[in-house]
C-alpha cells in the first residue's frame, strides 16, 4: 500500500520550512550576542525596526509548514516503527519543543524591534535578546532529541536511507556539544540553521520515495 498523493505532496512542506527560515534569517541578519553592549542592542533594534518585522512574518509562515512536515515525518516513522510507536512520538513531541521556543524567540526578538521606534530601555533590550538566545538553545536541543529519535527508529525499520540518520546522529551530537558550551554565541544559531540542511534533505526523500512511509518489518 502506498500512502496518498496529499501525503506524499505534504513532505514538501520541510523544504518549504527551510526556505523559509534562510530567507527570514537573510532578511533579519545576525541578532548579537547574549553579552553584547547595551548600545549594540539597541542600535540592532533600532536601525532594524523593518527587517527585524518582515523576518518575524516570514517565521509563522515557515512555522505552519514545519506543522505540516513534523506531522509528515512522524507519519512515517511511526507506520514503520509500529505498535506504540513510542519513539516516534519523542521526535514528535521534540518537534513541538523546537516550534515551541522558536515562536517564543521570534515574539520576544519583534517585541524589542516593535516599540524601538518609542525608545527601548537598555536593560529591556538586553533581556530580550538573552531570552532569545535561551529560547533558541531549547530549539536547539529539541531538534538534537528530534533527529536522535529520527535515527533510533531508522537503525530498528529502514524507514529512511541509513546515511540520512547518521547525518542526523552527527549534526544532533554537535548541537548537543554547541548548545551548552557557546550558549549566547552566534555559532549556536549557525549549528540550528546547519539541521535544516537534514529536514530538506528528508523532505525530499519522503517526497521522492513514498513508499517509505509503509510499515518495515524486522
Amino acid at each position: 500500500m502506498r500512502i496518498s498523493g496529499w501525503e506524499r505532496w505534504a513532505a514538501l512542506t520541510g523544504l518549504l520550512t527551510v526556505v523559509g527560515l534562510v530567507v527570514a534569517t537573510l532578511v533579519q541578519g545576525p541578532i548579537p550576542a547574549a553579552d553584547a553592549s547595551a548600545k549594540q542592542i539597541t542600535d540592532f533594534f533600532a536601525s532594524n525596526h523593518d527587517r527585524i518585522m518582515a523576518a518575524m512574518y516570514i517565521r509563522l509562515y515557515a512555522g505552519f509548514a514545519f506543522i505540516w512536515f513534523l506531522a509528515t515525518l512522524w507519519s512515517a516513522l511511526a507506520r514503520a516503527e509500529g505498535r506504540s510507536a513510542r519513539v516516534s512520538n519523542v521526535a514528535f513531541g521534540a518537534g513541538i519543543v523546537v516550534l515551541g521556543s522558536s515562536g517564543a524567540a521570534t515574539a520576544a526578538i519583534a517585541a524589542g524591534a516593535f516599540r524601538a521606534g518609542s525608545g527601548v530601555d537598555p536593560a529591556v533590550a538586553a533581556a530580550l535578546v538573552v531570552a532569545v538566545h535561551m529560547f533558541y538553545a531549547i530549539s536547539g536541543m529539541g531538534t538534537a532529541w528530534m533527529l536522535i529519535a529520527s535515527w533510533l527508529v531508522t537503525l530498528r525499520t529502514r524507514v529512511l536511507p541509513g546515511w540520512v540518520a547518521w547525518l542526523g546522529l552527527v549534526l544532533a551530537l554537535i548541537t548537543l556539544v554547541i548548545v551548552p558550551f557557546a550558549f549566547g554565541k552566534p555559532i549556536v544559531l549557525y549549528a540550528a540553521l546547519l539541521v535544516l540542511i537534514w529536514m530538506a534533505i528528508v523532505s525530499v526523500v519522503l517526497f521522492m520515495r513514498p513508499t517509505l512511509a509503509q510499515p518495515v518489518s524486522v
